[in-house]
């Protein structure tokens, strides 16, 4: 009687990896549809004083929220509209305290939305620190064919690059089929 229930659960076994093997090699992968790739060109000098500027902000988020430099995020608000006017007269704007969710409304309504984010604060500066960084940490320096500073990597590069990528798309003259959803957040 063991020796049925073993042979029977065996020959299930067999059965199921002889259907997954089959599967396996019977499966074509869907062809990727080739899109030409195209060159682009962006005023790189302009992009690159653009996150310069960005990094002088000093948008440091505080865990404290007393010590939390309520200016420093309004001035780079500002600052962003005005560096950015087609991304921001293209989109529309809602504020969540510092934090801003843009919608780029698309022209079809049935499909699924898609968000693109980034952060746009910075953790601080370890006190005593100063003396080993080569450039200042909220300087925006351009040297050494770097950019340096607080948010030069993490994340202003990505906001930055974002208000970019969208005012390149902008002065196209791209309308999205799919609306797109910007999220720059401050803490």
């Amino acid at each position: 009687m063991l020796k049925k229930i073993f042979l029977s659960l065996f020959a299930i076994l067999l059965t199921l990896l002889s259907i997954a093997l089959f599967r396996t090699f019977m499966h074509a992968a869907v062809e990727p549809e080739f899109v030409e790739a195209k060159a682009i060109s962006i005023d790189e000098a302009k992009a690159i004083q653009n996150l310069a500027t960005s990094i002088r902000f000093k948008t440091i988020s505080y865990q404290d929220r007393e010590k939390f430099p309520q200016h420093e995020f309004d001035n780079f608000i500002k600052w962003a509209s005005i560096a950015y006017p087609e991304f921001h007269q293209a989109l529309k704007l809602e504020r969540f305290e510092h934090s801003l969710l843009f919608k780029w409304e698309g022209s079809d309504s049935t499909l699924s939305p898609i968000l693109f984010e980034g952060h746009y604060d910075v953790v601080p500066v370890i006190p005593g620190t100063e003396d080993l960084w080569e450039e200042m940490p909220f300087a925006g320096t351009i040297s050494k064919n770097r950019i340096w500073g607080r948010g030069a990597l993490d994340d202003k590069s990505g906001v930055i690059g974002l208000m970019e990528a969208a005012t390149h798309l902008i002065q196209k003259g791209f309308k999205p089929k799919r609306t797109i959803y910007f999220g720059f957040g401050h803490d």
